[in-house]
């Protein structure tokens, strides 16, 4: 007997949006619950550690967004072939993660000063930095997809990190032609696409 999903979070991207980009990717349907901020204090007592996103598996719940992410990677064959694709898998998330702790300490900067500051590090520094990593993987895999020879969570990862990068600033972008080619094949591929035309717009 098939598991049943349900995937429980904010109404936005945010932390569960690879979560969603991985059951779109595998074709599996999913209950995506999307809760209010009115209605968050009465749930959050009930949620593994008092946070989301929160996965019901079978009616068991779990939490931690990197471990959902992994298991339903796991499940739905997007960690690799191997154990070393896996590990690089791991190492493109986990760069991807350090950039968007720099984002997260930028937005959450309230002294206007510094928030400019860091945001200037980010635009001009930090993300250049950031597509140049990508650039080389890409390079070294021939095959169009950062590792192996078909989409993994890494993929979906990159495509959910500069989701925001190419609404807002895609003029940066212009000089890594194949981070842009990237994305395209990731958002061109049939599930996804179907996901994405039919996904709510949110700002973050």
């Amino acid at each position: 007997m098939l598991p049943t999903y349900k995937l429980v979070y904010f109404d936005g991207r945010g932390k569960a949006e690879l979560s969603r980009l991985c059951f779109a990717a595998a074709g599996v349907k999913f209950e995506d619950e999307r809760v209010t901020k009115e209605e968050w204090p009465a749930l959050k007592p009930a949620m593994p550690f008092g946070q989301l996103p929160v996965l019901d598996v079978n009616g068991k719940l779990f939490g931690q967004s990197s471990a959902i992410e992994k298991y339903l990677a796991r499940e739905f064959a997007l960690y690799g072939k191997t154990s070393l694709e896996a590990l690089e898998i791991d190492e493109i998330i986990g760069l991807g993660r350090d950039y968007t702790d720099l984002i997260t300490v930028w937005y959450k900067e309230s002294d206007e000063t510094k928030k400019a500051e860091l945001g200037t590090k980010l635009l001009q520094e930090y993300l250049p930095r950031f597509l140049k990593a990508l650039d080389s993987k890409l390079t070294n895999n021939v095959r169009g997809y950062l590792v192996g020879n078909q989409m993994t969570l890494a993929d979906l990862a990159i495509y959910d990190i500069l989701e925001n990068n190419f609404r807002k600033t895609p003029e940066l972008l212009q000089t890594h032609p194949k981070v842009i080619e990237h994305r395209n094949r990731i958002a061109s591929s049939q599930k996804i696409s179907e996901y994405l035309k039919n996904r709510k717009e949110t700002e973050f």
